[in-house]
């Protein structure tokens, strides 16, 4: 005969025995491009961004896979939902009713961004073509390269009435057409700008203008589907990536992630 009272103990602690086991932790499938971008991300090792959405999620419990893929099809699996998230995402006019950007008052929180970059205008050394800012010069409406995919530049272009190139994937070949002369002017991110300029292939031909073609804030952004379903989630993330960024440890540690 089953003793009710020896029952009624076993069955409460096998409840209290499930509620302090811990929960599975989950795996948030992100994308990035398929190639590196320093330093911000790398595809052998970790960059600065990586860092710290790693940590970022970590910290909450979950785990993250980057998954590399040219960038187009990285922001239309992020639209349809194969990817939970995607970085490193600006937050253009055209993206925000698409993505899930971390937002205060409406408008898009640059506190909570996952990196600063600006955009630089390169050309051949002894070159007259020049960007003063707000306008190029000599000529006016210069042949622009730009690496595939980098929506931004594309946009800037287009405001400014100038159709740019976007035939090379990587910014080697840009250098490599634009010390060739077969463009007058490349928009490359500072950072890999100035490594390539260190390659002897590089020194000495090219040069970068001094005033930046454009100067953004990139995100971390999730699909929509996801953040509706995980909107705390989402929100302590993006909350995460803003204290990481002014903590002691990442400015040790940031500098070290750049190349």
């Amino acid at each position: 005969m089953i003793n009710f009272k020896s029952y009624q103990k076993f069955i409460i602690l096998i409840i209290i025995l499930g509620l302090s086991l811990p929960s599975y932790a989950r795996n948030i499938s992100i994308c990035m491009a398929d190639r590196d971008y320093p330093p911000l991300f790398f595809l052998k090792h970790e960059g600065q961004s990586q860092w710290l959405i790693r940590k970022a999620i970590e910290r909450h419990g979950d785990t993250v896979t980057f998954e590399p893929v040219p960038w187009k099809r990285c922001l239309n699996g992020l639209r349809t939902g194969k990817f939970s998230a995607a970085f490193p995402v600006a937050s253009n006019s055209n993206f925000l009713s698409v993505y899930a950007f971390p937002l205060v008052a409406g408008k898009v929180d640059s506190k909570r961004k996952l990196a600063h970059v600006n955009h630089m205008i390169m050309r051949k050394k002894l070159s007259k073509t020049y960007w003063d800012g707000k306008k190029f010069t000599k000529p006016s409406s210069p042949n622009i390269l730009t690496p595939s995919g980098i929506v931004i530049n594309m946009k800037s272009l287009a405001d400014l009435g100038i159709v740019g190139s976007e035939s090379a994937q990587h910014e080697d070949q840009i250098f490599r057409m634009l010390s060739l002369g077969r463009a007058d002017l490349a928009i490359i991110q500072q950072s890999i700008a100035e490594d390539l300029l260190q390659k002897d292939e590089f020194k000495n031909k090219l040069e970068i203008l001094p005033i930046p073609f454009i100067s953004f804030d990139l995100y971390l952004v999730f699909s929509k589907s996801f953040y509706k379903k995980e909107s705390v989630f989402s929100e302590a993330i993006w909350n995460e990536l803003k204290l990481l960024r002014s903590s002691p440890e990442w400015k040790k540690l940031s500098p070290t992630l750049a190349h």
